[in-house]
């Protein structure tokens, strides 16, 4: 299994951190790992699928692998704003494969959520 640079890169970009950084922390969580009353806007993110490239001679010489983010803000206009962003940093490493809208849940904060496929070497 390989390691997905979401952290770093997402980290590494000046816009990113202006959105999603407090007190030198981002917030940019794996699924469920998010905690409880975190500071809006929020991240996270979830390997939904994954997919090696294995050979007779090598086994797992590749990997695909496929992410759902969702953005969680107080703004549809918001939420918006962090997935263009995030899509503008990740899409030099990642394909954007399904964009799913922004819909405001049950408890009045606004989603957006999409998918990313990686292909890791």
């Amino acid at each position: 299994m390989k390691v997905l640079p979401i952290f770093s890169l997402l980290k590494n970009d000046l816009a990113i951190k202006a959105l999603l950084e407090t007190n030198g922390i981002l917030r940019v969580f794996d699924y469920g790992i998010a905690p409880e009353g975190v500071a809006l806007p929020y991240v996270v993110f979830q390997q939904i699928s994954g997919t090696p490239y294995n050979t007779y001679t090598c086994s797992d010489v590749a990997e695909r692998v496929l992410v759902q983010f969702d953005v969680y803000a107080k703004t549809a206009q918001l939420a918006f704003t962090i997935t263009s962003k995030i899509k503008e940093v990740l899409s030099h490493h990642c394909y954007f494969t399904d964009f799913r809208g922004i819909v405001k849940d049950t408890d009045g904060l606004y989603r957006s959520s999409f998918d990313c496929s990686w292909h890791l070497l």
